[in-house]
């Protein structure tokens, strides 16, 4: 998304309830993935359930735990595919999305 944990306050709310404080500090300066858009293939699919499956009951109910899950698995190194992150604007998938709940707007570009 471009902007770290420790700047998002929505996410790290989400990873501190999911988590822990202790971990969500830990997290402070990790880039934001979305997970609103994960593209893979069906390995890499396989590999995200395995290893959110492989947690178990999370250390603390709690509520998003896609974006949260997300998050700790990559900053932990618990996904084991590999992948690419791409930085907010600059990849293949058009996203369309509230913003601030007033407007819509489409990223351009790509095929």
């Amino acid at each position: 998304s471009g902007y770290t944990l420790g700047e998002r306050w929505m996410q790290k709310s989400w990873v501190e309830q999911c988590f822990g404080k202790e971990t969500a500090a830990a997290m402070q300066a990790w880039p934001t993935i979305c997970s609103g858009a994960v593209f893979g293939t069906a390995a890499g699919f396989a590999a995200f359930a395995s290893a959110y499956s492989a947690l178990g009951q999370l250390p603390h109910a709690c509520d998003f735990q896609d974006q949260a899950v997300l998050n700790y698995l990559v900053f932990r190194r618990l996904l084991h595919a590999s992948m690419r992150v791409q930085p907010r604007g600059a990849g293949v998938v058009h996203t369309m999305a509230p913003y601030c709940g007033v407007t819509m707007f489409v990223k351009r570009g790509g095929a």
